[in-house]
């Protein structure tokens, strides 16, 4: 987990925010249908087990 490095210096800009790198392994098939799915943002609420 690290802190995002993008900022654009907007008034009211959300700088706090966290990025997590995510790596999904995909069989061949699903792995074109998501090929354009990439470098997106998301809110994701953690829970734990």
């Amino acid at each position: 987990m690290t802190q995002q490095e993008v900022v654009s210096g907007q008034a009211g800009e959300n700088l706090d925010r966290r990025v997590v790198e995510v790596r999904i392994r995909l069989n061949p098939k699903d792995s074109q249908r998501v090929a354009n799915l990439t470098n997106l943002q998301v809110q994701v609420a953690v829970q734990p087990n």
